[in-house]
């Protein structure tokens, strides 16, 4: 998000509409740094009360202003930026990891991914400092649908059917 759907509302209209008709769905809004400049205490809170909407900080570690956004924001998880992550040994980095993780732990339901892991260096250092969830293409890649399918065909394996439904 980029802030100016914050205040917009037609995106909280069809936003509620989507968490009501879809509840089987999750929606986490990723707040840049310009939402957060922009943000308004009630139109989060608006937004953060409805079912199934999680709201998130991206890029942390970069931005000065996430220091308000940590104490002003419902957030519910922040992804660390790829480039903090990967400059984990130096001490500023560290320290801001660090930090994150302890304010993540002063509130129970926020959540800390650091983004970019691609090094076992990394994953041992995301450990010791008591992180939890990492993304990155330390053992994969991404890829496609198709790609991935057309791979465990090629490796002579294939996904499970899907059961038949049955007629009610």
């Amino acid at each position: 998000m980029n802030g100016s759907e914050l205040g917009a509302s037609i995106f909280h209209e069809r936003l509620e509409q989507l968490t009501h008709e879809q509840p089987q769905l999750r929606f986490g809004l990723q707040l840049g740094s310009h939402a957060i400049h922009v943000a308004h205490d009630e139109v989060d809170d608006e937004v953060a009360a409805l079912p199934n909407v999680k709201l998130g900080l991206t890029n942390a570690g970069t931005t000065y202003s996430e220091v308000a956004a940590f104490a002003h924001l419902p957030l519910d998880f922040a992804r660390f930026d790829k480039t903090v992550v990967r400059d984990f040994r130096t001490p500023r980095a560290k320290q801001i990891m660090q930090r994150t993780l302890e304010i993540s732990r002063d509130n129970d339901a926020f959540h800390v991914v650091f983004d970019g892991v691609e090094s076992l260096d990394q994953v041992e250092f995301i450990r010791s400092i008591g992180g939890t969830l990492a993304e990155g293409t330390l053992l994969s890649n991404a890829m496609s649908a198709n790609e991935f399918l057309m791979r465990l065909e090629t490796m002579g394996t294939s996904l499970p059917e899907a059961a038949p439904r049955q007629a009610e």
